[in-house]
């Protein structure tokens, strides 16, 4: 059952399954979700704008709100689903769509604040993620001729990185710096978390680039 509902990425529906073999691999349901509603949201953006994107967010943090509460009694995760993130696609596409908007320069230090208070109280959680992905889009777009090499490494193994981490943050490092308790093994416990991960997701890049190249040589498609 929990295999199936993985490869049929509805696992985020279904109670008790969000986090079940691989923690982060709740986002795999959660981005098939966001490319159904894909086309109806870019068409709303397209069609109104700032006034498209707006009505986006309020109907999504409005069912944040809503839902959070009761599908938590049953076991399932709005944040884990496409209402919880539906305002950073969004934001996504109207960035897209409209690459010179800007936002008053008076209105980032309400939203900073609001992200430094998302991490205290709940009521202001579901509008951090928001908050983020705007500040590192601008903040990449200003310094995008100047990106460090290491950024565009992990940028280049993300995805690697994300499927597999997942496998060995939980059982082993994770309870190794709880055994610990120590700020300092903390420290080196992440580091070496960090650097094994690291390791993996690149062999499963270079694995993974090693049967691309063997499929499209043995079909004739080079």
């Amino acid at each position: 059952g929990r295999i199936t509902g993985k490869l049929l990425m509805v696992h985020t529906l279904v109670p008790n399954q969000a986090l079940t073999i691989n923690g982060p691999w709740w986002f795999y349901g959660l981005i098939m979700q966001l490319y159904v509603l894909f086309i109806p949201m870019f068409h709303l953006i397209r069609k109104y704008r700032f006034k498209g994107f707006l009505l986006l967010l309020a109907l999504s943090y409005l069912l944040i709100f809503l839902l959070y509460t009761p599908l938590r009694e049953v076991h399932i995760f709005v944040m884990a689903n496409a209402p919880g993130h539906i305002p950073e696609f969004a934001l996504g596409i109207l960035l897209a769509l409209y690459p010179k908007l800007n936002i008053s320069k008076w209105v980032l230090p309400v939203l900073l604040a609001v992200f430094i208070m998302g991490n205290y109280y709940f009521s202001f959680f579901p509008f951090t993620f928001l908050i983020i992905t705007y500040f590192l889009i601008t903040g990449i777009s200003l310094f995008k001729s100047k990106t460090p090499q290491f950024i565009k490494f992990y940028g280049r193994i993300s995805m690697y990185l994300f499927a597999t981490h997942g496998f060995m943050r939980e059982p082993y490092f994770a309870n190794w710096a709880r055994d610990y308790n120590n700020p300092f093994m903390t420290l080196l416990i992440g580091l070496g978390f960090l650097l094994t991960v690291t390791i993996v997701a690149v062999l499963c890049e270079k694995i993974h680039l090693l049967l691309i190249n063997s499929f499209t040589k043995s079909r004739g498609l080079v």
